[in-house]
């Protein structure tokens, strides 16, 4: 076995000890789990993904935390699976032995395991930990280990829990650049960003399989599983040849309500078909739900094109459109709008087709995309008679601004931002005109 770093507790071998063979055989080698339990997860389709899913899920809720320590005792591959199935179930109890094991990085291949575990747990113990871990191996030019992906998780934190951790890394004279100038094998690895949105996708599988199954949530407590905590729901998703494809599956618990699984999120043309069709529908809602004509904000197709914006529609595994969302540029004019703006347009999913976390896939998709093209901050405006809205908005990090667009007078209109730049975003940076101490609008999906 490969062994590196500093040598903690003794390894458990499976030749030698027959319970950690059993274990392996129940938990980590079926189907060739710990191999996929990394970047190929992310690379997996239907119907391999939904059963990957279902069962890492299952067998999640019903480890025990004995059998989980044991895992964890053992090699590279023991290890990995068991810090997946601690992030899947949010066994915090195990954060310190995360904590631990990557700080010691006794084995190859486990460390992307433990941060993807710890981002997942969100709390600012779980940032002590990844800076405690840069800290020591950013010093280390000659060691290539985690330290990119421990940097995406610290940004993840950063980003949920508005901190600065990852600042005092990434400045001019920080840690990360010396490792990067001294660690001549590691520059394809200078872009934080690039594993801030690895991490991002890791923890919305991790999150997709702990809610894969709600049934187990109910089980009894002796089982050891712990409930999906419904605060902290990511999106999963891979830009690749101009196209966004979602990679997962919906809660089997709710395949009956709709057939979710296959959605195949596709940049279009703001003025195709589809994009029309569901602009119709949207239009019908706003007049619904407000009593007028609609949103009347002047739009047309050349606004959303690449790489000035973005038009994004998401189609279900019978090629049926149901979601829609998309984002132009926006400088500072007399509308309220700042230099380096993307204002998100049209978000929407068709009613049959919610509860499925479409509207999370594509706003994030929208991000990355806003992000990637250099714009600086995301921005929107709503309602107050939105409340599902509001919620996604809020829960993904967005905050009240100063009013701006179309409806920048108008009482019922709520106007949010978020910085897309790591700088702004790992500063605590509250977005242009918002208060430091302007109170959160508190909303809650009916």
């Amino acid at each position: 076995m490969h062994q590196r770093g500093w040598v903690g507790p003794v390894t458990r071998h499976a030749h030698e000890d027959p319970e950690p063979l059993t274990l392996i055989r129940r938990y980590v080698t079926p189907e060739r789990r710990y191999l996929k339990l990394g970047g190929g997860l992310l690379c997996m389709r239907s119907p391999e993904y939904g059963r990957f899913v279902r069962n890492l899920s299952e067998d999640a809720g019903v480890i025990t935390a004995n059998e989980i320590a044991t895992l964890l005792e053992g090699g590279w591959r023991e290890r990995r699976t068991a810090a997946w199935l601690v992030a899947v179930s949010r066994r915090t109890e195990f954060r310190e032995r995360l904590g631990e094991l990557l700080l010691a990085s006794e084995h190859c291949c486990a460390g992307s395991a433990y941060c993807v575990a710890l981002a997942s747990f969100g709390t600012p113990r779980d940032s002590e930990m990844l800076v405690a871990y840069l800290d020591r191996y950013l010093r280390r030019p000659d060691l290539a280990y985690d330290q990119p992906v421990a940097m995406g998780a610290l940004l993840f934190l950063d980003l949920n829990l508005k901190g600065d951790q990852a600042a005092g890394f990434l400045g001019p004279d920080g840690l990360w650049r010396q490792w990067l100038q001294d660690a001549s094998h590691m520059r394809d690895t200078m872009d934080p960003a690039t594993y801030l949105s690895l991490i991002r996708r890791l923890c919305a599988f991790a999150d997709e399989c702990a809610e894969a199954d709600k049934r187990l949530a109910s089980l009894p407590s002796s089982t050891g599983r712990r409930p999906p905590d419904p605060r902290r729901r990511r999106l999963s998703w891979v830009v690749r040849s101009g196209a966004v494809g979602w990679l997962g599956t919906v809660p089997p618990s709710a395949m009956h309500a709709s057939t979710i699984c296959g959605v195949n999120i596709r940049t279009v043309s703001f003025g195709h078909p589809d994009a029309v069709k569901l602009n119709d529908r949207v239009q019908f809602e706003y007049a619904e739900r407000y009593g007028d004509e609609g949103d009347v904000t002047p739009l047309a197709p050349d606004m959303f094109e690449p790489p000035q914006g973005l038009y994004l529609i998401a189609y279900n595994d019978q090629g049926a459109p149901v979601a829609t969302g998309g984002w132009r540029t926006q400088e500072k004019n007399d509308a309220g709008y700042a230099d380096g703006d993307a204002e998100i347009k049209r978000m929407y999913v068709t009613p049959e087709a919610r509860g499925h976390g479409l509207a999370r896939r594509i706003l994030a998709a929208l991000e990355d995309n806003a992000r990637a093209a250099g714009r600086t901050r995301m921005v929107l405006e709503t309602g107050t008679k939105q409340p599902e809205a509001i919620a996604l908005y809020v829960s993904s990090g967005y905050e009240p601004c100063a009013k701006f667009g179309h409806y920048r007078f108008h009482e019922l209109s709520l106007c949010y931002a978020k910085p897309l730049t790591l700088a702004g975003a790992t500063t605590g940076r509250t977005p242009t005109g918002l208060p430091a101490e302007a109170a959160r609008v508190e909303a809650t999906a009916p």
